[in-house]
């Protein structure tokens, strides 16, 4: 779904589904859309120096499948500065995993300390459909 590649290191969308062999089941062969917008907390927290953002996207109440609507997911440093854009990308239905390696957009590592994710998606027009922060901790 999305790669990129800076000094060497990659990060990556992943589709990965975790719980036990029941719920694993259940959510990965239902095939069903998500029931709504989640933002879900990253994991592990506090990492070093990789973690994983998880997010999804339910299906367009109007049946319209979201049309020229953006999803972006950034990385914020604690006085809201872009360090990351790891995801900016059309809005498509499901559920995705995202891996932060814990470098900003120039490919630098960052420092100790809290940052923020936000995921915003937007329609056509600019006008915002879902927008969630959360924080998370980078330990050297």
């Amino acid at each position: 779904l999305f790669s990129d590649n800076i000094n060497g290191l990659t990060d990556k969308v992943y589709p990965v589904i975790v719980g036990d062999s029941a719920f694993v089941a259940k959510n990965s062969s239902s095939g069903k859309a998500p029931a709504s917008f989640s933002l879900s907390g990253n994991y592990p927290n506090p990492f070093n120096p990789v973690t994983m953002v998880n997010f999804q996207l339910p299906r367009d109440p109007k049946n319209k499948g979201f049309a020229g609507s953006r999803v972006i997911l950034g990385i914020y440093d604690i006085k809201g500065r872009l360090v990351r854009e790891l995801y900016n990308s059309a809005a498509r239905t499901g559920r995705y995993n995202v891996v932060w390696n814990g470098r900003s957009d120039r490919g630098i590592a960052c420092g100790t300390g809290i940052y923020l994710y936000r995921i915003a998606m937007r329609d056509s027009k600019g006008a915002v459909l879902f927008t969630e922060t959360k924080r998370m901790t980078l330990i050297k």
